[in-house]
């Protein structure tokens, strides 16, 4: 799908947690100046992941073909092509131990919901 409107793509941003652990994380979001809210894609499967050929056709058994998708969002993610055109940031994590995030892997637990919380949308310089 044709992206609606100009989006501006920041692939593997350094984000660091409470603890120096750095999380990858890839930033999409409108051309532009504004502040807009962020929808965070959090899940253990990794940010690139929903882009392969593998997944081609996927959600074409619940209705949405390629067609409809940009082949920019990861599995289970958001699509930035309507997001952003609808003045959303779409910040996709590697989550801990995962892909390029360093750390060790706690999928589901305290340590997951600290990272989570905020954190990895928060920082100003991934919306601003």
């Amino acid at each position: 799908m044709p992206l609606p409107c100009d989006v501006v793509v920041e692939k593997d941003v350094r984000v660091k947690m409470r603890d120096g652990v750095s999380l990858c994380v890839d930033i999409f979001r409108s051309a532009g100046e504004e502040k807009v809210p962020v929808l965070v894609a959090w899940s253990p499967y990794g940010k690139d992941n929903g882009t392969r050929a593998s997944y081609k056709n996927l959600f074409k058994v619940i209705g949405i073909p390629d067609s409809k998708l940009s082949g920019l969002q990861k599995f289970e993610g958001n699509d930035p092509a309507y997001w952003c055109a609808h003045g959303y940031a779409i910040c996709n994590p590697d989550t801990r131990g995962i892909t390029k995030s360093e750390g060790t892997i706690y999928t589901i637990g305290s340590h997951e919901a600290q990272d989570g919380y905020g954190r990895a949308a928060r920082q100003r310089h991934l919306i601003e």
